[in-house]
């Protein structure tokens, strides 16, 4: 097999970048393909680059994209992999042989929870929130992704859209899951309804108030803003392959000047977006679409003035998220394993 990298044939492995070796050797059997395929001149694999190779090796030989490494019980895509730099990885793989120290794991524990990458022990705590929250049991948990796995953590931890003193399961944080495990289809929905539940009996002044009583007043907002949200999701497609800040800024400009929008993933998102970054409270009709236009009037306006300052691949190495930030507020961005560029929350910096 001929393998060919970037226009260059790799006659050997030292050909390949560190890093894309390093990549290569927490693949499960990738050094070794990599060794057959060299000889083998029957057969041409070209890839146009290394990220390429490293997704497309994992996915041939395991039929997943994702490198599990499993003393570490970490799960996330090659590409992800390869952003954590060599020295990183290096500590990680030294873990990962059982030839490390005790100082060795607790560098690489911080190291792993400042980058956000959640082994399967950490993965663990949301079906544990879940539990708590009175939901587990619910069919919308019966098949539960990464990506949402993740989510859920994040929620489970307070990692999130929304400001929170506590993660602490109250009666409130229950009637919250209740209402969204209802309301939702979809993990990510329920994230969103839950703590869209949370945020609008705060903006209603309604925490003294029954369990009953805010319930309803969630369910006439989302009986308000639901319909007018089918406004709110067109998105820019980009192109199918993974791109870094500078372009998809590029394509955000491109997009912004044609007189494109940048809305929402799913209803559910934009609905909790604007129960909590909006002036809407009790409006309806005509008055509730005013603010829903305005909201995303005013998010594009500071999109179009401002920058995309970073990017974060996330651990499945497929998707991204981006922060746009001003002096008094901030927008983040979501672009997803099929390039749909969307609106993941736009509102004033806390």
């Amino acid at each position: 097999m001929t393998v060919i990298v970037a226009g260059k044939l790799i006659q050997d492995p030292a050909a390949l970048s560190e890093l894309a070796r390093q990549v290569l050797a927490c693949i499960d059997g990738g050094v070794q393909w990599l060794a057959w395929a060299i000889p083998h001149p029957q057969v041409s694999f070209t890839v146009a680059d290394e990220t390429t190779l490293l997704d497309e090796v994992q996915q041939g030989l395991h039929g997943s994209p994702m490198t599990l490494l499993p003393k570490w019980g970490l799960m996330l895509g090659p590409v992800k992999l390869m952003t954590l730099g060599s020295a990183n990885l290096r500590l990680l793989a030294q873990c990962e042989s059982g030839d490390a120290s005790s100082a060795m794991w607790a560098q690489a524990e911080r190291f792993l929870l400042d980058q956000r990458l959640y082994t399967a022990q950490q993965l663990n705590e949301a079906s544990a929130f879940l539990r708590a929250l009175g939901v587990g049991a619910a069919p919308l948990f019966q098949a539960i992704g990464l990506n949402e796995r993740v989510t859920l953590t994040e929620l489970a931890i307070g990692i999130g859209d929304t400001r929170s003193d506590s993660v602490a399961v109250t009666p409130l944080r229950k009637e919250a899951a209740a209402f969204a495990v209802e309301q939702a289809r979809t993990v990510a929905e329920f994230c969103d309804y839950y703590q869209f539940y949370l945020v609008y009996a705060r903006k209603r002044d309604a925490l003294s108030a029954t369990a009953t009583v805010r319930a309803q007043l969630a369910s006439e907002a989302m009986a308000t803003l639901l319909p007018l949200a089918f406004g709110a999701l067109d998105c820019p497609q980009l192109e199918d392959r993974l791109p870094a800040p500078m372009e998809v800024d590029s394509a955000l400009r491109h997009w912004l000047a044609r007189g494109g929008k940048v809305g929402f993933a799913r209803l559910s998102q934009a609905v909790l977006q604007v129960a909590e970054h909006s002036a809407f409270t009790t409006e309806t009709g005509a008055a509730a679409a005013r603010l829903l236009e305005q909201y995303l009037g005013a998010a594009h306006a500071f999109l179009d003035r401002h920058r995309i300052a970073e990017g974060r691949l996330e651990q499945d190495g497929a998707t991204l998220s981006f922060t746009v930030r001003g002096e008094r507020q901030q927008a983040r961005l979501h672009l997803s394993a099929a390039r749909v560029l969307s609106l993941r929350s736009f509102g004033s910096l806390t």
